[in-house]
Formats: structure tokens, C-alpha cells, sequence
């Protein structure tokens, strides 16, 4: 029994896409994943131009949240170093269980704020083609947060 492709569409190992789709592995498109680094903060009350750390609850739900952060000490200020950067996706590392993975779409350069330790950016290759809004949407299905879950289940019963 053979089955009829639509037209504009073709078969690939994921199922039917369309026919200008390529099927890609992230890991040649995706350079690395850079960190920033733990700093100091206060609760004092944030001014305008204020440097300042990301709370890992900057993402969720496919969003970046550039108003979730805190105030950098001053003595810290000098050890901030990666800011969240147009056109990239910024992927919690740590967190509960549920929220390991969360990411979101930085449509803006925000050179005030930076990084911590527990978020991850995107950097990627100079020739890849993959727009990270989309894959950004792709990361936040339920069909993907599902298969990542099941490995982190996985690891922790290994």
C-alpha cells in the first residue's frame, strides 16, 4: 500500500514537511551555548541605566522576561559579562524539574542586563540557516518539552 504525498510536501525522517524544509541536526547549527556568570545582587531599587543579573524566570513559556532580573553590587559589576543578544534564544539550565529547558526569543539587545550562570544563550554557526524565532516556537511545543522531560527522567533513574 503506498501512501500519496501532497503536493508541495515530501517525506523525510520526521514525516511529511514542506518540500523547501530541510531536516537539520542542531548540533551543526547551534556553535555552543555560552554562559554568564554568577554575580552579587540587591534588592535595592532599580534606576534606568542600572546593570543588572537575570532570575531564571526571565524565561518561560517561550518569552524573555528582561524585566526579571536584579540589581548587580557594585563590586560585582566588574564580572558581568555576557548580555542577551538580538535574534537568540536564552535556555534555563537550572531550575525545578519542570522549568530545566524553559527558553525564550531575545528580540532585542539589552546591553544593561547579563547573564547568570544558570541561563544559557545560543551562538550560532555563521552559515546556519535556522531562524531562531521558529526554533525558538519549536523548543516550547509540548512534543518537544515531553521528550525532554523523558530524558531528564532517564538520566536521573541512570
Amino acid at each position: 500500500m503506498s501512501s500519496v504525498v501532497p503536493e508541495g510536501y515530501k517525506t523525510s525522517a520526521l514525516g511529511l514537511i514542506p518540500i523547501d524544509w530541510e531536516v537539520k541536526e542542531l548540533g551543526n547549527e547551534i556553535e555552543l551555548l555560552e554562559a554568564g556568570v554568577s554575580v552579587n545582587s540587591t534588592d535595592d531599587k532599580m534606576l534606568p541605566n542600572d546593570l543588572c543579573i537575570l532570575k531564571t524566570s526571565a524565561v518561560s513559556d517561550g518569552r524573555f522576561y528582561p524585566s526579571e532580573c536584579k540589581k548587580i553590587k557594585i563590586e560585582d559589576v566588574s564580572r558581568a559579562k555576557l548580555n542577551p543578544q538580538k535574534n537568540t534564544i536564552v535556555i534555563s539550565r537550572m531550575n525545578t524539574p519542570e522549568l530545566v529547558g524553559e527558553c525564550g526569543y531575545v528580540d532585542n539587545t539589552h546591553l544593561n542586563l547579563f547573564l547568570p550562570d544558570r541561563l544559557w544563550q545560543t551562538k550560532f554557526f555563521q552559515y546556519s540557516t535556522i531562524e531562531p524565532k521558529w526554533l525558538n516556537y519549536l523548543l516550547n511545543t509540548d512534543k518537544y518539552k515531553l521528550k525532554v522531560k523523558a530524558q531528564q527522567q532517564e538520566q536521573v533513574i541512570a
